[in-house]
């Protein structure tokens, strides 16, 4: 009696080949790839992996997506475009509010730690240059929210250079929590929050 081989994790949750609709089997392979692109480097992924992972195969694969580099710019779509899901914050006061937006923020990011991570590492790679442009299109959008919860003056070129500077750190803030875990995340939510009111207060 042979024994089966082994699956990554992603697999096993899997029932290979199985009847999904469109939506459904699109689902799954985003899935499954976000999972590979988060735990291995872009290059070392192959679109067998993914179609094993997703329980399906690779005709289907390029059907839905094309390339595996059309398939991991829509992983990074899909996740770039999650803090913009985070509902406006209720208080009327500028730390309050702030510190309610980012809390929601690094849960998103708790959440999708290493997909966080791997987007990171990859956004200002030459070879990976049209990740690079989705998370810039991404960030200025959440610069948007950033001035708005502060309640910057959304007219002001100093306040959204402030709060691009303010973006770098808030990465580099993320990276510690989560990858050296040199901070907690309350250290990294009180530190993001101070930094933001006092560039704001800063610029008053």
């Amino acid at each position: 009696m042979t024994t089966p081989s082994r699956r990554s994790d992603v697999a096993s949750t899997c029932s290979p080949r199985t009847r999904l609709d469109h939506d459904e089997r699109r689902a799954n392979i985003l899935r499954a790839a976000q999972h590979l692109f988060a735990h291995q480097p872009y290059e070392s992924v192959s679109i067998g992996q993914i179609a094993e992972a997703s329980g399906t195969t690779r005709t289907n694969l390029h059907y839905y997506f094309g390339s595996k580099q059309d398939l991991y710019l829509e992983v990074v779509e899909q996740f770039a475009h999650l803090p913009l899901t985070i509902p406006p914050a209720t208080s009327s006061q500028p730390k309050e509010e702030v510190r309610l937006l980012l809390g929601a923020w690094l849960d998103l990011v708790e959440a999708n730690a290493e997909t966080f991570r791997a987007l990171i590492r990859t956004r200002d790679q030459r070879e990976h240059s049209e990740v690079g442009g989705v998370l810039v299109q991404s960030q200025l959008r959440w610069e948007q929210r950033l001035l708005e919860a502060a309640q910057m003056d959304a007219d002001s070129e100093a306040a959204h250079a402030a709060v691009r500077a303010y973006q770098a750190f808030l990465a580099s803030a993320c990276e510690q929590w989560l990858g050296d875990h040199s901070l907690t995340k309350q250290q990294v939510l009180d530190l993001l929050t101070a930094a933001l009111i006092a560039i704001a207060e800063s610029l008053t």
